[in-house]
């Protein structure tokens, strides 16, 4: 019996020992598919710090200013140029409604248009007038065009706006001008045409009238001189 008994614990621990290797060998293989997933993650998480710094960079010294707002229109993010264009320090602006920098008169449209980029994910081209901190009262009014882009969370959060505002100020202050200088072109053009036109159509008149040879003769002479006028 203890022959037997012997031989039943020497094959029991041999089969255990056996069932251990095989463990560990399954162990040390499923530690190395750990290593190479540590070491893959590893390696995306550097990729993921290396394009948010790239971003952060462009973002924050871009010359098109930039602010980020969540669905409730606060300021999440501005860069440098936001603050230049808004008149206030980055600190300021974070946290701060966007509504507070936009005019009385451009305020719902600026409204309507974050909620329509927040719905359709991007959108394009509207004109709003920006309130800059500090200016006084009276300044011209900086005209802005903004076109927006919606960010989705990667984590499922709440859903950001990215809006770039140009300052088109310069733009408008020339299209004024030249509006402005067309009116008077056309303006100065009706006053001086309208006097010798009226004189031409007074002639006209006058020759249909029953008149002698001496007075069609002044009206012709009239109409030629009002129509050197209108050349001139």
């Amino acid at each position: 019996m203890s022959t037997d008994s012997s031989s039943w614990q020497g094959a029991d621990r041999a089969h255990l020992v056996s069932a251990l290797e095989l463990h560990q060998a399954e162990l040390e293989a499923q530690n190395l598919e750990l290593r190479a997933a540590v070491a893959e993650l590893a390696a995306g998480h550097a990729a993921l710090t290396v394009a948010h710094d790239r971003y952060r960079t462009l973002y924050d010294r871009a010359p098109v200013a930039y602010v980020t707002v969540d669905q409730a229109r606060l300021v999440v993010e501005a860069n440098d140029a936001a603050a230049a264009l808004f008149g206030a320090p980055r600190d300021r602006l974070i946290g701060a409604a966007l509504d507070a920098f936009i005019d009385d008169f451009s305020r719902r449209g600026c409204r309507a248009f974050v909620a329509e980029v927040f719905a359709a994910g991007q959108g394009r081209s509207a004109d709003l007038v920006v309130i800059r901190a500090g200016d006084p009262a009276g300044s011209p009014p900086l005209h802005v065009a903004i076109d927006g882009v919606v960010l989705r969370s990667p984590t499922g959060g709440d859903p950001q706006c990215v809006l770039a505002l140009n300052d088109v100020s310069a733009r408008r202050a020339v299209e004024t001008a030249r509006r402005r200088a067309q009116d008077e072109v056309l303006a100065i053009v009706s006053h001086d045409l309208r006097g010798p036109l009226n004189a031409i159509v007074l002639a006209c008149d006058a020759l249909r009238a029953d008149l002698g040879p001496a007075q069609h003769e002044a009206c012709v002479v009239g109409i030629e001189r009002a129509a050197s006028r209108c050349v001139r």
